[in-house]
């Protein structure tokens, strides 16, 4: 189970290496709960509901998607975090694609929701993170 919380904020947050090179889209990728939280939190009101996760999530993706043609495999599936590159490849076509991603990170969002009210607060970041 902690694995899987961790995974969404492996999603959410990315990791430290990634966020010199999406950086130069303007958004950093932040390893910080806290920072990544608030950057998730587009409207500032302390929880990232599903339409800023999904957003953050469209962004790691298109991140990571390197030669743009829509599909993650091998080094760009290890851009977004994943400790497990076959996670998310409903189809075991050996490539992810954007619907795939967004299913798998929607799933582990829910694991991570633990008071069930569709918003992931800081509390909720930090608990993943063992902080």
């Amino acid at each position: 189970m902690m694995r899987t919380i961790l995974a969404v904020f492996a999603l959410l947050l990315a990791s430290a290496w990634a966020s010199t090179a999406f950086a130069q889209s303007g958004r950093a990728l932040e390893s910080n709960p806290d920072v990544a939280h608030q950057q998730a939190d587009t409207n500032g009101d302390g929880g990232v509901d599903h339409a800023e996760f999904q957003a953050r999530m469209i962004e790691v993706f298109y991140f990571a998607d390197g030669d743009r043609d829509g599909y993650l495999v091998g080094i760009e599936i290890a851009r977004t975090g994943r400790e497990n590159p076959a996670a998310g490849d409903s189809n075991g076509d050996g490539r992810i694609t954007l619907k795939e991603f967004l299913d798998e990170a929607f799933d582990r969002f829910e694991a991570a929701d633990t008071n069930d009210d569709e918003l992931l607060s800081v509390e909720e970041v930090r608990a993943a993170y063992g902080m």
